[in-house]
C-alpha cells in the first residue's frame, strides 16, 4: 500500500512515514532546476528550495544532497562529499509521521459517491488524513462519526477495512526543470 516513489518532474506525490516521529530527510537531485527547483511539504507547510543547478553544475554520476538531519547541501560521489551551499537557497524537509492513525477501519462505500460510511469511528481530526481505497484518497470532511467525504468519487460499490493515516503530500515545482534525478531517502523514527 506505499504509495509510487516520487517522479523526477513537477507533480505532487504522497510519501508514507510509518514512525510516530518526525522523520528527517535526505533529498537527491541532479539535472536541471530551471529557474528554481521548489519542494514542498503540504502537510507539515515545509519549503525546500534549490537553484542554480544544471546538468554541467555536477560531475558524471554526482548529485546534490539536502541532508535535513545535518542541515547540510553538499555534492556526493562515491566517498567524495564537499558542501555546496551556493544551490540550496532555502529550507529543508521534513516528513510528517503516520499518528493518530487507525489500523483497520470499516468502511463502506458507493460507486459514483465520494462519500464513505463506517460505523462510528471517524472524528474531526481526520480531515487531511488517507484512507486506501483503491490507493490512497484524503479525507476532505468529516460530517459526523459515520461519514466522511474523500477527494475523490469510488467507481464501484463495496466494504472493506482501510487503514487512516496522516500522509506527506510533496509538491515538486519549477520552471523549467528537466530533472535527472529526484529521491527522497528518510528513516522513520518510533518512540
Amino acid at each position: 500500500m506505499m504509495p509510487p516513489p516520487i517522479r523526477p518532474e513537477a507533480g505532487t506525490f504522497l510519501l508514507y512515514n510509518p514512525g510516530t516521529e518526525a522523520a528527517h530527510t535526505t533529498i537527491r537531485v541532479a539535472g536541471d532546476v530551471g529557474d528554481g527547483l521548489l519542494i514542498r511539504n503540504l502537510t507539515t507547510g515545509q519549503r525546500c528550495r534549490v537553484v542554480e543547478l544544471e546538468p554541467d553544475s555536477l560531475l558524471e554520476g554526482q548529485v546534490l544532497e539536502l541532508d535535513s538531519y545535518m542541515g547540510q547541501t553538499r555534492t556526493v560521489l562515491g566517498d567524495s562529499i564537499d558542501l555546496a551551499f551556493p544551490f540550496h537557497e532555502e529550507g529543508y524537509i521534513t516528513l510528517a509521521p503516520c499518528t493518530p492513525f487507525v489500523r483497520a477501519m470499516p468502511v463502506s462505500y458507493t460507486a459514483g459517491s465520494s462519500v464513505i460510511t463506517s460505523g462510528g469511528g471517524f472524528l474531526p481530526h481526520m480531515v487531511g488524513q488517507f484512507v486506501y481505497l483503491d490507493g490512497w484518497k484524503s479525507i476532505r470532511q468529516v460530517n459526523d462519526e459515520n461519514t466522511v467525504v474523500i477527494s475523490e468519487r469510488m467507481s464501484e460499490s463495496g466494504s472493506t477495512e482501510t487503514p487512516v493515516v496522516t500522509m506527506n503530500e510533496i509538491e515538486i515545482s519549477g520552471d523549467g526543470l528537466d530533472l535527472t534525478r529526484l529521491e527522497i531517502d528518510y528513516i522513520p523514527r518510533v518512540r
